[in-house]
């Protein structure tokens, strides 16, 4: 399968740290290396310095090679329609247990909405994923809502970072999705843009919840002194 994603760079290889970690726009592990090629802001057409996921990536993904199990894409910068393009190598994948998603479309300031949409389908029917981690990526309305729908049917999903995103108004929709879910016991919801109103909302919905055992999300908008001292979560 032809890579969808259009190129115009020569990769450069990154560089390996003393400390083993590699040198580019973010310390990864040395396993995740032979996924993505870097390129350098100005050599041959560059808009950017940074990293594209390879056919290497898409490759894996698409075989369901069971020695696969994370899919590690943090930090990377990548836009929406990268990582929408990502998702959907993702979608028949039956082996991967934890996303590492974070930190990449806040780059771009851009609302990640391809990219919510192109995820959501595959949280919902996974059997196999149980962490997912998208803290940091400037998620919005639709795919929130899109996120929480799936949550609504997951049964194998038992952490899901949303820190660092826009939430707002839309964590009722995360509420409504925690008094029906009975697999997930880790939620951090920190700095979402939440007011008393929806913060009220998801606090009552995980008093009805018998199965988060650690919650957080402080630093949102709530106005009462309450309800931020509520929003800093508890650790069963």
């Amino acid at each position: 399968r032809e890579l969808e994603i259009v190129v115009r760079m020569a990769p450069v290889a990154p560089q390996k740290k003393a400390d083993g970690s590699w040198a580019g726009t973010g310390d990864y592990p040395e396993w995740t290396v032979k996924y993505f090629d870097f390129y350098f802001k100005g050599h041959s057409g560059a808009e950017h310095t940074g990293y594209v996921p390879n056919q290497a990536l898409f490759d894996v993904l698409e075989s369901n090679d069971p020695s696969f199990t994370v899919l590690d894409v943090e930090n990377r910068a990548f836009d929406d329609d990268v990582m929408a393009e990502i998702m959907e190598a993702l979608k028949h994948n039956t082996c991967v247990t934890e996303l590492k998603l974070a930190r990449n479309l806040s780059h771009w300031n851009e609302q990640g909405d391809k990219f919510g949409l192109a995820l959501a389908p595959i949280l919902a029917r996974s059997k196999t994923i149980t962490k997912v981690d998208l803290h940091n990526n400037d998620l919005h309305e639709k795919a929130i809502v899109a996120i929480a729908e799936a949550l609504k049917v997951n049964t194998s999903i038992t952490e899901l970072n949303l820190a660092d995103n826009f939430a707002r108004k839309n964590a009722k929709d995360i509420a409504d999705m925690l008094k029906v879910n009975t697999t997930l016991t880790w939620l951090n919801m920190n700095v979402n843009q939440m007011q008393d109103e929806e913060a009220q909302y998801l606090l009552d919905a995980l008093k009805e919840n018998k199965t988060i055992k650690h919650f957080t999300a402080f630093n949102n908008g709530a106005l009462s002194k309450e309800l931020r001292r509520e929003l800093r979560g508890f650790s069963k």
